[in-house]
Formats: C-alpha cells, structure tokens, sequence
C-alpha cells in the first residue's frame, strides 16, 4: 500500500462497534489507526445518525455503559471528516441504508469502505473504491 498520501477510508459503524466492544481485534486496529492519523477516516450525516443511534440502543449500551458512549461518539467525530454527499446510489437494494457508506466513500475519493456487513462485502468493489473487512485492510495495509 502506497503511504505517501493518506489513505481516505470510510468505516462501517458495525467495525466502529466491534472496535468499542473489543479492543484486542481487527475492528480496534483499524480503529486506533484513524485515532493515530495513519488513514482518514470519512463520514456523513447520515453515518454519524446511525452512529448515534445504534450506541444509544439498549443491546449496545448494556455492553459499552451509557457514561462511555458521549465518549466514543466524540471521539468518532473527531478523528472523521465529514462529507455531503452530493450523489445518490440504490446499489444494496436488500438493505438500502447501507448505501449511505457507498454514498460518503465516492464524495471523500475513498480508497476503501472497512466493514464487516456482508451486503457491502459482496461488492467488493465500487467505483473504483475497495471494500474490505477490517482482516483483510490490515492484511494490505502491513504489507
């Protein structure tokens, strides 16, 4: 992987939760690397909506405690850059709110969505943006 420039990614709230979850995983290495400023994290709106409201669900915060998700909702703001995505897509027809990462990843120029969602992951690509679970970037990414 070329580490001249940042590489832009977008990450799947499923990836940001596993990392909160736990911390000695794939999620979390991914995670630490966008808090360190090794690759850019991209958002949206609507990703920061869904953020919010599956840290606020009673199943999350049974296992995160309510006192550390305005931390972690913080901290995912911070280490993101919002975009506004002016385009569109109704590529994942079987679950059409994840479109919302295709959406951010080609307003940012992304280079890859990290997820663990399956309906993402069988694309494997679009548009020229890679999409992978968090093993398979941090495989890439050590080479």
């Amino acid at each position: 992987m070329n580490r001249d420039q940042k590489v832009k990614v977008v990450i799947d709230t499923n990836v940001l939760v596993s990392a909160v979850i736990s911390k000695d995983s794939s999620p979390a290495d991914v995670v630490r690397l966008a808090i360190l400023g090794e690759i850019e994290n991209y958002t949206s709106e609507d990703i920061l909506a869904e953020v919010e409201r599956i840290l606020n669900s009673e199943k999350v915060l049974q296992r995160i405690g309510s006192k550390h998700k305005d931390d972690i909702i913080r901290i995912y703001r911070l280490i993101s850059i919002k975009v506004s995505p002016k385009i569109r897509v109704n590529v994942i027809e079987r679950d059409p709110s994840d479109n919302k990462f295709l959406e951010a990843a080609l307003e940012a120029k992304a280079d890859f969505i990290i997820t663990g969602d399956h309906h993402l992951l069988e694309l494997r690509e679009f548009r020229g943006v890679k999409i992978l679970s968090p093993s398979e970037f941090l495989k890439l990414w050590k080479r």
